[in-house]
């Protein structure tokens, strides 16, 4: 979830960090890690004026694997590229960015947070005669709920022994069931 991105860049602050955002609507993947690299070639530049020429060879390595690993997912619109000495990461946004590149102490996280604020959140629930699973979502990413209660499972045993009817009324509990207007 973007939540969880946010998190971690907020708590991965070291000098310099670099943030890289692009608009990938329209733009296949080759074209996408093109137009990143030349927004790397600028931000290590920055980088050479201002720290050692070792850090910025270790900041284009770092660069170079998170846009190697660029995937492109469809009904994403940017993409976001962070990577510092402590973190690197490349993160789908569902929502248009600004194309730019920043050098800075902390990470630029302004179109993280619009996203999260304009991205739909949506659970999923899978329902087997053997376990009942419940997942969140938010944009691209869906999360287990591993608490209140789920998963929950059915030995083949207790399906022999109490049939649908005990699975129901379980259900029931965690799950209300609606018409749609």
């Amino acid at each position: 979830m973007i939540e969880s991105h946010l998190r971690a860049l907020s708590n991965a602050a070291a000098d310099p960090s670099v943030s890289l955002l692009l608009t990938t609507t329209g733009l296949t993947e080759g074209e996408a890690r093109l137009r990143l690299r030349e927004q790397a070639r600028q931000a290590v530049e920055r980088v050479l004026a201002e720290a050692t020429p070792a850090a910025a060879v270790e900041l284009a390595d770092r660069l170079d694997d998170c846009i190697t690993s660029l995937t492109l997912h469809e009904g994403q619109h940017g993409v976001a590229v962070f990577v510092n000495e402590r973190l690197q990461r490349v993160v789908p946004v569902m929502v248009d960015v600004r194309d730019r590149v920043v050098v800075d102490a902390t990470f630029a996280v302004r179109d993280l947070l619009r996203a999260a604020q304009l991205s739909p959140r949506y659970r999923v629930v899978t329902m087997t005669d053997r376990a009942t699973r419940l997942f969140e979502g938010h944009g691209f990413t869906l999360t287990e709920i591993r608490s209140e209660g789920f998963p929950f499972t059915f030995t083949v045993e207790e399906t022999m022994r109490t049939g649908p009817r005990h699975r129901s009324k379980r259900h029931k509990k965690y799950i209300k069931i609606g018409r749609a207007s």
